[in-house]
């Protein structure tokens, strides 16, 4: 007995995946990629100044005792031309790399903010890559 569908099938199927209700990450992305800077409440807006200042504080403190140095040595290898910066370098990275360093510096000392209900630390893995992506892209 063949596990392989007939094209009759595999269109079925496809036809009864584009019925279906969007998934929870494609209404995320819907929402984010809808989002405006003018649509935040200023309560939001302030919080996010907070996380980001605090999230560069903890880079910082963990640049100055040397605790991402690995990390930097492996991306700094494969610099190239890139647009984006790691926190007390000047070495310009591609977008990726430097979130990489940055998310590794802003959460090595263990202080980046948690949200407390989730029990998850946010801003270590999201700030970084929205600040590369923001600086690759001169925003």
């Amino acid at each position: 007995m063949s596990r392989r569908r007939s094209s009759r099938q595999r269109t079925s199927l496809e036809e009864a995946v584009a019925r279906a209700s969007p998934t929870v990450a494609q209404r995320l992305a819907d929402f984010g990629g809808n989002l405006r800077y003018d649509d935040l409440p200023i309560a939001v807006v302030e919080a996010i100044k907070l996380h980001v200042l605090d999230s560069v504080g903890c880079a910082l403190a963990a640049h100055a005792l040397g605790v991402a140095e690995a990390v930097g040595a492996v991306v700094g290898s494969q610099a190239g031309n890139g647009q984006s910066t790691a926190v007390g370098e000047q070495l310009r990275l591609p977008a990726a790399s430097a979130a990489l360093v940055n998310g590794t510096l802003m959460h090595a000392l263990d202080f980046d903010g948690t949200h407390g209900a989730s029990r998850v630390h946010v801003s270590a893995p999201v700030i970084p890559a929205a600040l590369a992506c923001a600086e690759e892209n001169d925003l």
